[in-house]
This record gives structure tokens, sequence and C-alpha cells, in this order.
């Protein structure tokens, strides 16, 4: 595959249920809405409000992870209880990127970085904003 090109790959998330929606953790591509309503066939239109897709960023983790926007990282270069060291990838509209988030005073800030290869070969996947959220501190 071309290094240039992403593979297009999404997970759904329930939020009321709680849980991951199959296929997970593989994700799905998005091949015209046929694919997105056979895999979501179970459910009413009135149940896409619970729904929450998340989208693949092209890059895996240190232990070749697929990553998505709203996961929750460990990275290794901070010291063994650096808060700094768990932190959250998550899609920034106003510059069009994926970008990384540290935990803060005031919560999750922005670090303003791109979510790139030399960042997040030195990560690890520990969870998601979903179903882990006090990882960073939401309660």
């Amino acid at each position: 595959m071309n290094k240039e090109q992403r593979p297009h790959k999404f997970r759904a998330f329930d939020k009321e249920k709680k849980e991951w929606l199959w296929p997970y953790p593989e994700g799905f591509n998005i091949i015209g809405e046929v694919t997105v309503f056979d895999l979501l066939k179970q459910y009413r239109i009135s149940d896409y409000k619970n729904l929450v897709i998340v989208q693949f960023i092209g890059l895996l983790d240190k232990k070749e992870r697929e990553i998505y926007n709203g996961d929750i990282v460990k990275l290794f270069t901070y010291g063994k209880n650096d808060p700094r060291k768990i932190q959250l990838i998550e899609w920034h509209k106003d510059t069009c990127r994926f970008i990384v988030k540290k935990r803060g005073d005031s919560g999750m800030e922005p670090l303003y970085f791109d979510a790139t290869h030399s960042f997040l070969d030195r990560c690890e996947v520990i969870g998601d904003i979903y179903q882990n959220p006090e990882m960073i501190g939401v309660k």
C-alpha cells in the first residue's frame, strides 16, 4: 500500500449500551451506505443519536495497534508518575488534523502538535474516552 494513503476505517460506539459495535477492534470501511446500514441494521434511525463514529488516524502504536480518534495513549518518554504521560488523540477541526492533548490543571490541554509517526512509535493505546474517561480525569 502507498504510504501516502491511509486506509479510511471507522469504529462505532453505542453510548447507551457502553460498548463498541462489531467489528471491534478491527473497525469497518465505509463503502457507501450499504456497509454502514448493514453493520447498524439492528438500530432504528432514532437510535443513531446514541452512536459515536470514530475514525482511524492511519497510524499504529508501538505494539502495532490501530489508533483512533478518542483513544487514550501512554507516552513512554515521561517519568513513571508524570501525569503528562497519559494523552488523548483528538481531531482538531480548526487546523484539520489529529492532535495530542495532555492532562493539565484544567483538564485536557492541547499540545498542538500532530499525531505523527515520531510521536506514536513511543506510545501505547491504553483505552478510549468512551469506556475509560476516568483515565483523563473525566467523570
